[in-house]
């Protein structure tokens, strides 16, 4: 599968960083593993 692949052009590779930033440092990123460890219903606020 890798072998594959197409080397990403440096502005789609900045492109995906932004978004897999704004992802993974949001709010409800943070909230659905909280919620599982408290064995609880996620609320989701879309921050």
């Amino acid at each position: 599968m890798l072998g594959k692949a197409h080397p990403l052009s440096p502005e789609t590779f900045e492109r995906i960083q932004g978004l897999r930033r704004k992802v993974y440092d949001s709010a409800d990123y943070r909230e659905g593993p909280a919620a599982f460890l408290q064995k609880r219903r996620p609320r989701f606020t879309g921050e």
